[in-house]
């Protein structure tokens, strides 16, 4: 029920098996080897905390310590209830309290604090990191030239993302993953996704329950594309709860781009009217095509059950 490294009591759920792998980093991290350890008066289990920062200390990634120097040292005990560490601590109605008074006896010593006058070790990695960035700055861009062919640019990224069809949580997670393996470039940014859509957003706006774009030609621009309105088809359709218009490219060889969407709306004449009033129809005169109920609302037929429609 006791951590071996820091001697604190341990709930279930968080007891992790001490194992070879672990001695070895508690080796290296303290400088002595684990003592007692196969013994039955020595705790044979350790806490996650300490697990999670020795190795976490090991591979190198964040810069977490320990609170103390020097570790729990386990002695063997003579009677339980005068020099046992594990019996004479008090754990009674620690759920309730959340308090539990440790025991001071002489056949244990307590971890010591970490003190300004030792330094923190250093693992392996680490010390490889640091020689590694003591080289000078033409070996790294000469590395940086060797290795370019093997990494994804920022771009190249993008594109990548765009056909996986992920969403921006899925995509920053991805993109983190992908730098954490070194295969992109440097100069990637994971963030990146969080704000790709604000420079496309401010030629959008809503009015009256509908979303739609203002500014056409200024959205082409910044998609960095020709602009020409016979290249163009609108596409109208709508199901049971949104209704959308869509600018299609005639040969399909570009991707559609929306530029009006409307939630839950009805297909009637007056929201027709509306969108494409807001995207401007009269000036860009584009080509329509939709279904047969889209088709007879906008040339003026009725709506609904006709024997000829």
């Amino acid at each position: 029920m006791f951590c071996y490294i820091c001697g604190e009591y341990t709930l279930v759920r968080h007891r992790m098996q001490f194992r070879d792998s672990i001695q070895s980093i508690y080796s290296k991290y303290f400088g002595i080897e684990p003592k007692n350890i196969d013994k039955p008066w020595t705790p044979n289990i350790l806490c996650s905390l300490c697990r999670i920062i020795l190795v976490q200390w090991q591979s190198g990634s964040t810069k977490r310590y320990m609170k103390f120097n020097v570790p729990m040292i386990w002695r063997e005990y003579t009677c339980h209830s005068e020099d046992c560490y594990i019996c004479m601590t008090k754990v009674l109605g620690f759920g309730k309290s959340g308090k539990v008074i440790y025991a001071n006896v002489p056949t244990v010593s307590l971890p010591v604090p970490h003190s300004a006058e030792v330094a923190y070790p250093v693992s392996l990695s680490t010390a490889v990191s640091e020689r590694s960035s003591e080289y000078g700055k033409s070996s790294c861009n000469e590395f940086l030239m060797e290795n370019e062919r093997n990494v994804l640019s920022q771009a190249q990224l993008n594109y990548w993302i765009r056909d996986l069809v992920l969403s921006k949580e899925k995509t920053e997670l991805h993109a983190s993953r992908m730098q954490q393996f070194q295969f992109v470039s440097p100069h990637v940014k994971v963030t990146y996704y969080r704000n790709r859509h604000e420079p496309f957003a401010k030629h959008y706006t809503k009015e009256d329950n509908v979303c739609y774009c203002k500014d056409i030609p200024g959205l082409f621009k910044e998609f960095g594309q020709p602009y020409d309105s016979e290249e163009c088809r609108l596409f109208i359709d709508s199901n049971k709860l949104s209704l959308k218009a869509v600018l299609m490219h005639n040969s399909n060889k570009k991707p559609s781009i929306p530029i009006a969407h409307a939630v839950n709306t009805k297909e009637t004449y007056e929201v027709m009217e509306k969108l494409l009033k807001f995207s401007k129809y009269e000036e860009h005169d584009w080509k329509i095509c939709a279904d047969l109920t889209v088709v007879g609302m906008l040339c003026g037929l009725q709506s609904g059950y006709t024997k000829h429609c």
